[in-house]
């Protein structure tokens, strides 16, 4: 015998639990997706920033690159102009052994054949300065030349022995009037006149002739069979020996002059002789003696002397110029006490790159001029060239002091090739790695933000999609679940994925 229960299907099941005592289940708790990841908006607001960082970046790397193989080309011309430099180091040792006696030992043994040496040296420095020049406008990175001044400090000095020798990188550019230039007095060598002339009595008497500069010291005992030309040959001969940078000659009225090779008060020397009054006092003293420095204002302010340059004091604007007095007594020089007015006129230039990402500090990078115009200027010499384009090998003075110039331009052509190669070329190198390091963290950034909104996009539309499934499937069956889960699933298939996020 069967039961039924009227108002209830066959295929409904009834509830175990009385509607007093099912369990209350806690409702959901909202729940805040921003706290996990970035919404729609921001996230492609970050993109973007990032996006255009990375450009920026881009830039700063492909700057730092072009300036890196700018460097590597100004850094191949230098060593052509270092070649060059040295093959006219050559030519004037040539011309040097050709001026020396026959008693010390030269090469050529009569007046042509000096003479021809003398014009080779001559006709090799003429082709090795030529040589200069084309090299600093045929160095170009693109149409821009690199080591023809245009990347330096380019002055120039109007005025009788004036010339400008360099400025520093803090030194500001003059205005189109140029700054005006007052010498009032001009740097001079210390020297020394003999109060007796030397006398073939003082010869025959076996004079002693000393010179002493710091810790080096010079001396001749004359002979009595010498000459007047033979003591003084004599007296040079030990001065050359001893590396003093001292020279001696003789007046026409047969006094011993002596002279130091650089100006300057930082330089001096000490004369003595056994006969008073010939390389010492009438009481028969040492003589000591300085030179002078060089005293003048550039733009209104007193400028420090040093010898023959006349430099800007610190804290000024015009910090770091210098420039060369000519001394007097040379071609082109300034009388001994005679002031002179000129005009100095500045252009700074350079490229300034920035070190490390964009908007860091700057800094700038300068290439020299390998003119010769602009090589070696005012270097100090007793033959006063301005420069490396002035220099002779005429007589051995001139040769020794072209020597001397060529020396100090080879000695500007390596500490550039040091400071490209160890400074400027270190720096870029470490502003494009840390650009590159901090590139590559931003692509990484980028990369995990769109693909974390791409993941959780697609995450959000699945899990919407499964709901939608979940409850056709629940509401097909004849015996659905409780009616609390089925309602939690429906709730959480109502909100699809909100359109117009960044994928």
């Amino acid at each position: 015998m069967s039961m039924t229960i009227k108002g209830m299907g066959a295929g409904v099941m009834p509830d175990r639990h009385p509607v007093a005592e099912r369990p209350k289940r806690p409702p959901p708790q909202p729940q805040n997706k921003s706290e996990n990841r970035l919404d729609g908006h921001a996230a492609l607001s970050v993109k973007e920033q990032l996006k255009a960082r990375i450009a920026g970046i881009n830039q700063a790397v492909q700057a730092a690159e072009t300036a890196m193989a700018m460097i590597q080309t100004a850094g191949k011309g230098l060593n052509q102009c270092e070649e060059w430099l040295t093959a006219l180091r050559r030519a004037i040792l040539q011309a040097k052994e050709a001026h020396k006696p026959r008693s010390q030992g030269s090469t050529p043994r009569s007046l042509d054949d000096r003479e021809a040496v003398l014009e080779e040296s001559r006709r090799k420095i003429r082709q090795a300065l030529s040589a200069l020049e084309r090299q600093a406008h045929q160095t170009r990175f693109g149409p821009r030349p690199l080591l023809d001044g245009s990347l330096d400090s380019n002055g120039m000095a109007l005025g009788d022995g004036l010339y400008f020798v360099a400025a520093a990188i803090q030194t500001r550019s003059s205005p189109a009037e140029g700054w005006p230039v007052w010498i009032e007095r001009v740097g001079g060598p210390a020297q020394a006149i003999g109060a007796s002339p030397l006398l073939p009595d003082h010869i025959r008497r076996q004079v002693e002739l000393r010179i002493e500069e710091a810790d080096r010291m010079a001396f001749y005992q004359a002979k009595p069979h010498n000459t007047t030309q033979e003591v003084l040959d004599g007296l040079r001969a030990s001065l050359d020996e001893n590396q003093l940078e001292v020279m001696a000659d003789l007046r026409p009225d047969g006094r011993l002059w002596a002279v130091h090779r650089k100006k300057g008060s930082r330089y001096g020397f000490t004369l003595s002789s056994s006969i008073p009054g010939l390389f010492s006092g009438l009481n028969g003293q040492p003589v000591t003696v300085f030179g002078s420095d060089t005293v003048g204002h550039i733009n209104g302010e007193p400028a420090m002397g040093l010898g023959p340059w006349l430099v800007s004091r610190e804290g000024t604007p015009l910090e770091g110029l210098k420039v060369y007095v000519r001394p007097p007594g040379t071609a082109q020089g300034l009388a001994p006490s005679e002031p002179s007015e000129g005009r100095l006129f500045l252009a700074q230039g350079g490229i300034t790159l920035t070190q490390g990402s964009p908007g860091g500090v700057p800094f700038t990078v300068r290439l020299p001029s390998v003119r010769p115009s602009h090589l070696a200027r005012g270097i100090d010499t007793p033959s006063a060239y301005g420069c490396l384009e002035e220099v002779k090998v005429d007589t051995p003075e001139e040769t020794r002091d072209s020597q001397e110039v060529v020396e100090a331009a080879l000695q500007v052509i390596e500490g550039h090739q040091k400071r490209l190669s160890h400074g400027t070329r270190s720096i870029i190198t470490g502003v494009m790695h840390a650009q590159k390091v901090e590139l590559a963290n931003l692509l990484a950034a980028e990369s995990v933000i769109s693909n974390s909104g791409f993941a959780l996009e697609m995450a959000d539309y699945l899990h919407w999609q499964l709901g939608v499934e979940a409850e056709t499937a629940l509401k097909a069956q004849p015996h659905p679940p409780p009616g609390s889960m089925l309602r939690l699933l429906s709730a959480q298939a109502k909100e699809p994925p909100k359109p117009g996020r960044s994928h």
